[in-house]
């Protein structure tokens, strides 16, 4: 996930939604099952893939909303979404439910702001001074193979992470007496690592006078009027 507010919030929004969805469907998925017909003994089921479905569409709910609430843009959250979750795996009435979810969480920040006296473009992620810079066709054949080579790129990390869940997954299993705390410190270590990259690239870099492009600046270890 990118080092900025899109990433986590589309994360932390999809996990609320998935352990809500959990939490509040299992009661009504339970049912009782006749094991023995001789013994009269029952067992208490849970219907795990009925579960699995409605945790999955919760799931792609939550982060469409999150993605709307960041960006101020409902479209683009249920455009996001069915990007990420893609048309193999996109039931047919989860396009409903994800416009009518963002539409909702968007009148809700709005609310928000209000009732908080802000305005909607101090929240989201919003450019004041947008760039206007204008292509020529000549430049087409220079998007074809950077968006070529993007794609390749693309699958290639996907792979990538696919791997690295999977080593998770074992070092999980592995060390399932330490739980939950080793995931609370890998948590931990992930976040320490993004900060130290973070700052190791800034200070590799020398200072730059800020420009008047109405931009925000991060001074860091520079002069006042740098960045």
């Amino acid at each position: 996930f990118p080092v900025g507010r899109e990433g986590p919030t589309v994360t932390i929004g999809s996990n609320l939604a998935f352990l809500l969805s959990k939490r509040l469907a299992q009661p009504y998925l339970k049912e009782w099952v006749e094991v023995n017909h001789e013994a009269r003994a029952c067992a208490m089921l849970v219907d795990e893939q009925r579960l699995s479905h409605a945790t999955r569409v919760s799931c792609a709910v939550g982060g469409a909303c999150a993605m709307a609430v960041i960006f101020n843009a409902p479209f683009g959250g249920l455009l996001y979404m069915f990007e990420e979750v893609t048309s193999v795996a996109w039931p047919l009435e989860l396009t409903f439910r994800v416009f009518v979810a963002t539409m909702c969480c968007s009148l809700l920040s709005y609310g928000l702001c209000y009732l908080n006296n802000s305005e909607m473009e101090e929240f989201v992620i919003y450019a004041e001074k947008p760039a206007d810079k204008e292509w020529e066709w000549r430049d087409i054949p220079v998007f074809i193979i950077v968006a070529a080579l993007l794609g390749v790129i693309t699958s290639m990390h996907t792979r990538a992470m696919l791997g690295i869940t999977a080593w998770r997954q074992r070092v999980s299993a592995t060390l399932r007496r330490l739980q939950p705390c080793a995931r609370m410190m890998e948590t931990v270590l992930y976040a320490a690592f993004c900060a130290l990259l973070s700052t190791v690239v800034s200070l590799s870099d020398s200072c730059t006078k800020k420009g008047e492009s109405g931009l925000q600046y991060v001074t860091f270890n520079c002069d006042e009027g740098e960045y």
